[in-house]
């Protein structure tokens, strides 16, 4: 394929030269060289080829030097201005690092309008911050829903907390649930601890401990500190597992050591009563007065 490709791109045909650089760039078929392929998407960018154009700006972007990103801009904004949606997308996040909010709004909206789900997820967390108005929220909520609706897992996230929260729409438990778990089953961590408290206090669904326990267990297993003092806290009380003050320690110390306060204060408790690990008036000293330390600032 490399030497069809080859031979093609030589008389000078765009596609060719694409795909050219695309087995430069990962090494299909081919020594992988980058160079090679920034030469190649160059000669057929320059021809027009909106996709060479993208993938130059990616490479550019990619780069981080000052110079480089002039050329991403460059190149982004010739595939954009050919409605390449992705090229609207990225050259909008550009646009907000630099703090240029009025292009990157023009080439996040761009995209939105025209389906891009990221860039959907995007202009509604903008809508969501801006000036905290329930228009504002409104505009944010109904851009989230979109970007949720082609299952971006972030975007079902965040339209879950809408929904617990009543932000930009009315509060709703059940659709609250209903895109935690779609995000959660796909292994977002906090969605997982939200659908975990959500059974656990017993909102808009009958609380369930164990199911609480379950999806607590995921977040705490993937280092989420919330989770893993909450998780304690169930091994403490007995609440959807078998009480057991070593397996509430373990996990204690482990939100704990991330700077969780309330569990640096549990485990110095702990310490103090020799509850689940040795007695060590020492190490209770220590988790306290750490755990009050940050209290105070």
């Amino acid at each position: 394929a490399a030497k069809w490709f080859l031979s093609a791109a030589m008389q000078g045909h765009t596609n060719a030269q694409f795909q050219l650089a695309l087995l430069y760039k990962t090494g299909q078929g081919i020594v992988k060289d980058e160079q090679e392929a920034i030469k190649w998407l160059t000669v057929a960018a320059n021809e027009g080829h909106t996709n060479a154009q993208y993938s130059l700006g990616l490479i550019y972007k990619q780069q981080q030097a000052s110079t480089s990103t002039l050329l991403a801009i460059e190149w982004l904004n010739k595939a954009a201005s050919s409605e390449h949606l992705s090229a609207c997308y990225d050259l909008g996040m550009i646009y907000k690092q630099q703090g240029i909010l009025d292009a990157a709004e023009k080439w996040l909206k761009r995209a939105a309008v025209r389906g891009h789900a990221k860039a959907q997820f995007e202009i509604g967390v903008n809508a969501l911050n801006s000036d905290h108005t329930t228009l504002s929220y409104q505009e944010g909520f109904k851009w989230i829903h979109l970007a949720s609706s082609q299952n971006l897992i972030e975007a079902e996230f965040q339209l879950g907390l809408l929904y617990e929260r009543g932000i930009g729409t009315v509060i709703n438990y059940e659709e609250a649930r209903r895109c935690y778990r779609l995000a959660a089953e796909q292994g977002h961590i906090e969605a997982q601890y939200m659908l975990g408290n959500v059974f656990d206090k017993g909102l808009g669904v009958m609380r369930d401990y164990s199911e609480a326990a379950k999806w607590i267990m995921k977040a705490a297993n993937s280092g989420f500190s919330k989770a893993q003092f909450q998780l304690a806290q169930m091994y403490t009380n007995g609440e959807g597992l078998k009480k057991d003050y070593t397996e509430a320690a373990k996990w204690y110390r482990l939100a704990a050591n991330q700077g969780h306060v309330k569990a640096q204060f549990q485990l110095g408790m702990l310490y103090k009563k020799g509850l689940g690990i040795a007695q060590d008036y020492t190490e209770a000293t220590r988790w306290l007065k750490l755990s009050m330390d940050q209290e105070v600032e």
